[in-house]
Order: C-alpha cells, then structure tokens, then sequence
C-alpha cells in the first residue's frame, strides 16, 4: 500500500518511540509509519505528496476541533 503523503526531517518526535524518526507516512488522514528515510520511502507511490523539512524537528499533536460552548 503506498502512503497518500510522505513528511521527512531532521527529527520527527513521538512519544512512542525511544528514539526520533527522520520521515513519516500518513495514510487515509492518519499516521501510518515513522521511521527512516530508506524505510518510509518504500511506501512511495506515483501520486504521493512529499515535503520535506530538512533541518527542522517535527512534533505530533492532537489538532481535533472542539466546538465552543454557548453559555
């Protein structure tokens, strides 16, 4: 399965992981692999976006909406 997009860095940071990756794939809107360059490139496919960061940490975080409540 090819990844829709491909994001390398420097350092891609997880909290599951004990070490940082240097690329990432996300699949479908979700993250489906970090891990290397080499290792994250063999989910490219012909129409996946790549973007790359070089020099540049790369942090997750939770980017859901809450909707504002009407007090």
């Amino acid at each position: 399965m090819h990844a829709d997009l491909l994001l390398t860095a420097r350092h891609i940071e997880t909290l599951g992981r004990d070490r940082p990756g240097q690329a990432l794939a996300v699949t479908d809107g979700r993250i489906t692999a970090v891990g290397t360059t080499d290792e994250i490139a063999a989910l490219r496919g012909p129409a996946t976006v790549v973007h790359e960061f070089p020099g540049a940490t790369v942090l997750g975080g939770d980017v859901r909406l809450h909707p504002a409540r009407n007090s």
